[in-house]
């Protein structure tokens, strides 16, 4: 775990991180980070979201492994990163993670704040405004401003489709009670009320999950959360491709011409977690399509094929992935 590097810029408080120096950087050193010139390893950036994650907890250690797995290089973004900053600083700092890196994942974790959605905080838990301000204005500006591909899990998806525009159900049991036992995870733990099913549109999100075939697939996946995202339907750019169509609960979310992927269940959860093995390889297979899409991605945006300046971003990797039997 020492090798974490947690990205960071020099301020005047310092010493507010003085439990993971580990990384620590002027704006000036940050325009030349040693990063490897495998053309095969992409750069990740892992936002950290809670106080545990920086003190390098059990799932940011395992998270952070589970991608350098992946022949990725991963880099931490600490709670608050822009406490400290003034707004130059900030925006430099929103601005080198847009344009270095291939792959930003927002995690799961605390609900979101309801006054990012412009709605009074009823049934919102654990909420932090500074650290979801901070949250939302990176993956804003990274959605509209880089070339790599965003991935939001849970709190993650929650929190990109607040950027897209959307509110959020507060509490599920404002749905139903039945949906509420249906998604949230159960006080025992018993296997059976982990899971639920989820309609999954043919889309890029299928063939991420490993789906070829052109039709609508019913997959169990699992589930640890009692708010989600408002089926509101704002914009045909925001393509909705799951879904829990018992109670219309949007569970995966496509945007920005397929660079912005977010799903409501935790495909990175380890087998003693899910206590379901084939799920769990399911979800580890997922995310390895999720990276060889950033891959590819950024091969495509530095133009090493003739071919890519006629495909879409979309277009073009999901070709690649076929071409590779992926």
């Amino acid at each position: 775990d020492s090798d974490i590097p947690f990205l960071i810029l020099r301020t005047s408080f310092e010493n507010s991180f003085y439990y993971f120096n580990r990384f620590k950087l002027s704006i000036s050193d940050l325009k030349f980070i040693p990063f490897k010139s495998n053309p095969h390893q992409i750069k990740i950036a892992l936002i950290a979201n809670s106080f545990e994650d920086m003190r390098l907890g059990t799932r940011l250690i395992r998270d952070f492994n589970l991608l350098k797995q992946n022949q990725a290089e991963v880099f931490i973004i600490p709670v608050g990163y822009d406490w400290n900053l003034t707004e130059e600083e900030a925006l430099f700092y929103r601005k080198f993670i847009a344009e270095h890196f291939d792959l930003l994942i927002s995690l799961g974790g605390d609900d979101v704040h309801p006054s990012l959605y412009d709605q009074p905080n009823i049934n919102s838990k654990n909420v932090n405004y500074d650290r979801d301000l901070s949250e939302f204005n990176l993956i804003k500006y990274f959605k509209a401003h880089s070339q790599g591909v965003f991935f939001g899990i849970c709190r993650g998806h929650q929190l990109s489709a607040v950027v897209d525009g959307y509110q959020l159900v507060q509490d599920l049991g404002e749905i139903h009670s039945s949906c509420l036992t249906k998604h949230q995870k159960n006080i025992d733990n018993k296997p059976e009320y982990l899971f639920h099913e989820i309609l999954i549109k043919p889309s890029l999100l299928s063939r991420l999950l490993g789906f070829k075939d052109k039709i609508e697939k019913v997959v169990s996946v699992n589930s640890y959360h009692h708010q989600a995202v408002k089926n509101n339907n704002l914009s045909q750019k925001i393509c909705c491709v799951a879904f829990d169509t018992e109670h219309d609960i949007i569970e995966a979310l496509i945007t920005n011409e397929g660079k912005s992927i977010s799903v409501q269940f935790h495909p990175e959860l380890p087998e003693e977690m899910n206590k379901n093995a084939e799920f769990t390889e399911f979800g580890y297979k997922f995310i390895r399509r999720v990276i060889s899409y950033s891959r590819l991605n950024r091969f495509r945006n530095k133009k090493q094929t003739p071919a890519i300046n006629t495909n879409s971003p979309q277009e073009f990797v999901l070709s690649k992935l076929k071409a590779n039997g992926s």
